[in-house]
């Protein structure tokens, strides 16, 4: 069960106000690795996206939009049982960024 089926990030920013400040994230820092993913245009375009490396827009291949990639993740809390594994934990190591 993927954590995306339970809740949206709609409503993880619902439950905070309609504000992303405060809210869990993530900031992805580029270090050379190759990135795949789906790609969801606005003009219905579905594509699948595989070793791109340094990816920080995508144009669609269809309608020829472009949209910049967000830096930053916005993360869903979740229970260990509602992912497939795959979990690196984060440790306190006294760095503030």
């Amino acid at each position: 069960m993927s954590v995306t089926a339970l809740r949206s990030q709609e409503d993880l920013f619902d439950e905070l106000d309609g504000s992303k400040e405060g809210a869990p994230s993530f900031f992805v820092q580029w270090k050379g690795t190759d990135v795949c993913g789906d790609f969801r245009c606005t003009c219905g375009l579905l594509s699948h996206i595989c070793g791109a490396e340094f990816m920080y827009s995508i144009r669609c291949g269809r309608c020829g939009k472009r949209f910049a990639i967000q830096h930053t993740l916005f993360l869903l809390e979740c229970k260990d049982d509602e992912t497939d594994g795959c979990c690196v934990d984060a440790v306190d190591d006294g760095v503030n960024c």
